[in-house]
């Protein structure tokens, strides 16, 4: 009886034993899978012990690193990781936001480990050697302050493309698509600096950026919204300019710190 009642406990510990028995504990709806039916609660029990803890975590990790693979290529194609995610195909992907912020904290920690810099900002240091200096020690802010050019850059979407897509988190979806795939474009110029002359790789980020400001995002447009290609050609200078622009003045910003914080030293 000790031996039975033992093994009942130990399977009540493993991560595929529902909570209740066949009943959400948060809503009390009847259960048909894993996953309740009305409010969305997983039915695998949260109080479990620390090993099957450690797995679930594991499982949720590496379950997260392989859909990366997947989302780099169909972000490579302009446009199709978003047509796919907005058409419902969500789940083999990393979500929007995740994908851009990562990539802009990928982007920023390579500028920290490439560009010169001192210990502090002086008198005698560079403007160059500053922005290294802040970009290794505020990479994480200057993350979220690109980020934020991100909603205004798809309010840019929602005015020229409302009609086709009236929701406000498609447009979101987009920026935050176009964004990743400019960092991750700006990242590999950026690791060929690291193994060929600054100079080539400096020509190598300015023609990937005449891509993916030029026919990259007017082929994402067309293959997302759908619209006339003369409607994409007439928008495309108000988003291109637009989203160039804000980022342009998050960087005049940091570049403005950068010399303020010189001239106090002084």
């Amino acid at each position: 009886m000790k031996t039975k009642s033992r093994r009942k406990m130990m399977a009540s510990d493993t991560p595929e034993t529902p909570a209740g028995a066949g009943v959400c504990e948060n809503c009390g709806a009847k259960l048909h899978g894993r996953y309740c039916s009305e409010c969305g609660q997983d039915a695998v029990e949260a109080v479990v012990p620390l090993r099957v803890l450690a797995a679930r975590g594991l499982a949720e990790v590496f379950s997260v690193d392989l859909r990366y693979p997947r989302t780099l290529k169909a972000l490579a194609l302009p446009g199709r990781l978003t047509s796919l995610y907005l058409s419902g195909h969500r789940v083999p992907y990393v979500p929007p936001l995740r994908l851009a912020l990562s990539a802009s904290v990928v982007l920023f920690v390579a500028i920290a480990l490439r560009m010169p810099g001192g210990k502090a900002i002086t008198a005698n240091s560079g403007l160059f050697e500053d922005l290294g200096l802040l970009a290794r020690e505020h990479a994480m802010a200057f993350t979220v302050a690109q980020l934020l050019v991100l909603p205004v850059f798809a309010s840019l979407l929602k005015v020229g493309f409302g009609r086709i897509r009236p929701l406000y988190l498609s447009h979101l979806t987009f920026a935050l698509h176009y964004h990743a795939a400019v960092t991750i474009t700006a990242f590999a110029a950026l690791l060929v600096s690291f193994v060929a002359p600054f100079e080539l790789a400096a020509w190598l980020a300015f023609v990937l950026f005449l891509w993916m400001i030029g026919p990259y995002l007017v082929l994402a447009l067309r293959r997302t919204y759908g619209a006339p290609w003369l409607k994409i050609l007439l928008l495309w200078p108000v988003l291109a300019f637009g989203y160039v622009g804000m980022n342009l003045m998050v960087f005049g910003l940091i570049a403005g710190l950068a010399a303020f914080l010189r001239s106090l030293s002084g």
